[in-house]
């Protein structure tokens, strides 16, 4: 009779061990606290002008990285010696954020609101906003000198919302008492504001050309271009030939130059 054999259990296979999950990368913190970090840093290191007054420094001290400002804008003659507050917050600080060089290098307060308000917020980069209200940490604050009218008499400085005070904001920013350094802003100073946001660049994104600037003699048809150069070479020029052509009856006039 056949007999039952206990059937041979077979073994079990090794269980495959789980593969680790990859690990998230951490979280970059919003871009606003990282340009306020980066400014608290140049704060604490005690940058200040050397001589005070003197809107410059002195290589090998504190003071030094005054000029480090100044060379990240596209200002090159003279190199130092100028207001440095957009040198410091935009060009410096909002740099060191993002990781390369800003697209629009400019020293001018005008000019950078100008550019926020425009290509700056069609490029996705910066969003430009009218008035104090809305205004978080992190933020380029936009200080005027206005009449009892309201007009803007003078674009005085750009400065970084440290603290909301109010209807107002204690500011760290550069050129403040001749220094980096924290002052308070009443709402009514704050033309506005720039928010840096968050964008990824682009491979097709191109480092901005400087501006070139023609010394034009004459109108209409008979306008002729004479000199093509940066702003301060064309200036020079243009001083040194408008009494010359002007007693000629010829017009003197100096434009951007598309490109």
């Amino acid at each position: 009779m056949p007999t039952d054999k206990p059937e041979t259990p077979k073994p079990k296979a090794a269980a495959k061990p789980k593969a680790a999950k990859p690990k998230a990368p951490p979280k970059r913190e919003p871009i606003g606290l990282r340009i306020l970090e980066i400014a608290k840093r140049e704060e604490a290191d005690g940058v200040a002008e050397e001589p005070m007054g003197s809107n410059s420094g002195r290589h090998g001290k504190p003071s030094g990285r005054i000029l480090m400002y100044q060379a990240k804008t596209w200002l090159d003659n003279p190199a130092t010696g100028w207001p440095w507050c957009v040198a410091f917050a935009w060009c410096h600080v909002v740099g060191e954020a993002l990781g390369r060089a800003v697209p629009y290098p400019t020293a001018s307060v005008a000019q950078l609101w100008a550019w926020a308000s425009g290509d700056g917020a069609r490029s996705g980069l910066v969003r430009a906003v009218r008035g104090a209200n809305g205004m978080q940490l992190g933020d380029l604050a936009i200080i005027v000198r206005r009449t009892a009218g309201g007009i803007v008499t003078e674009w005085q400085h750009v400065t970084i919302v440290a603290e909301l005070s109010g209807g107002g904001a204690y500011c760290l920013g550069g050129n403040q008492r001749d220094r980096v350094g924290t002052d308070h802003y009443s709402g009514s100073s704050i033309y506005g504001y720039v928010r840096v946001l968050e964008r990824k660049t682009k491979a097709t994104d191109k480092p901005p050309r400087k501006p070139l600037w023609e010394v034009v003699i004459g109108e209409g048809e008979t306008a002729r271009v004479i000199a093509t150069g940066k702003r301060l070479r064309v200036a020079k020029l243009a001083a040194g030939t408008l009494a010359h052509w002007m007693k000629r009856g010829r017009r003197v006039t100096i434009r951007r130059k598309r490109r």
